[in-house]
């Protein structure tokens, strides 16, 4: 996305999994001496009947992420974060079985553990509230390079496609497949045809429900929500630059990308479930 203005990313990683965006790769020491790796994430799921003119303004939001620096703020907020829940869950709390009650009560009392959980609430609560905000400002950048309506119609279709792909591709279609000895060959042709099968209403009734104002937020989400990102969306004019491309028309060789893509998911699926399998006959 030329507009955005950025540095370049070092990495383009094409996944299986509905998420599309960017982080930093390294250690301590990289982010010290500004060695890191930009990585751009693009999940095809999400991909699906996106034109040009929407990929642009959703990469100009990702990429803003870099020009504001929010990659390297969310790296090192992440490895904090990680270490209170760690340091949390190793120290003695209200954590027992039912068996060892007077025990349990004992920990209840436990200074040190409310101590630290009060506190990792409150930098959960600091820092994701920091996180939307950010969040709002990559938004208007992309919206103010390519327009409220494009940008608008990229995110809700980002947003449904991951929907779709988690609740109906992996929780009926993969596990049917699964049953009959089958695998998905081509991973965008499979999704199309899932949508195909798809009636009208039932895509509505996800949109309605990813908009849906019942949706509280909580003191975890980093991302506004949708309907207040939509809302907001309408208040910017659209741009005159409009490609009806497909973004598959800017990939190359892109049914290779998807049958190695759906290659990937299957040898992944098939690698978590032999873990899934071995920790239960571990437990009998």
């Amino acid at each position: 996305s030329n507009k955005s203005q950025t540095i370049s990313v070092d990495e383009i990683i094409i996944t299986p999994d509905p998420v599309i965006g960017v982080y930093i790769e390294g250690n301590i020491i990289s982010y010290i001496l500004r060695k890191e790796k930009r990585v751009l994430e693009i999940g095809l799921p999400v991909l699906y009947n996106l034109n040009i003119s929407e990929f642009k303004a959703i990469l100009a939001h990702e990429y803003g992420h870099y020009n504001n620096r929010d990659t390297r703020w969310s790296f090192f907020v992440y490895i904090i974060g990680t270490s209170l829940i760690n340091l949390l869950q190793s120290i003695p709390g209200p954590k027992w079985e039912e068996s060892d009650e007077e025990y349990g009560f004992l920990l209840l009392l436990n200074p040190g553990y409310w101590l630290l959980f009060i506190y990792s609430r409150l930098y959960f609560k600091v820092t994701s509230s920091f996180s939307r905000i950010r969040e709002v400002i990559a938004d208007i950048q992309a919206m103010d390079l390519y327009g409220g309506k494009t940008f608008r119609n990229g995110l809700l279709k980002v947003y449904i496609n991951s929907i779709i792909f988690i609740e109906v591709i992996e929780r009926i279609w993969v596990p049917k497949f699964l049953k009959e000895g089958k695998v998905i060959s081509n991973f965008s042709k499979f999704i199309e045809l899932v949508y195909n099968l798809l009636d009208r209403e039932t895509i509505n009734k996800f949109k309605t429900d990813i908009l849906s104002t019942n949706k509280t937020q909580n003191m975890f989400d980093t991302h506004p929500p949708l309907r207040d990102r939509v809302e907001y969306s309408k208040r910017f004019i659209d741009s005159e630059e409009k490609d009806e491309l497909l973004v598959s028309e800017v990939f190359d060789d892109w049914d290779n990308l998807n049958e190695q893509v759906a290659e990937l998911y299957h040898s992944r699926l098939i690698h978590n479930l032999n873990i899934i399998v071995n920790q239960e006959l571990g437990n009998r």
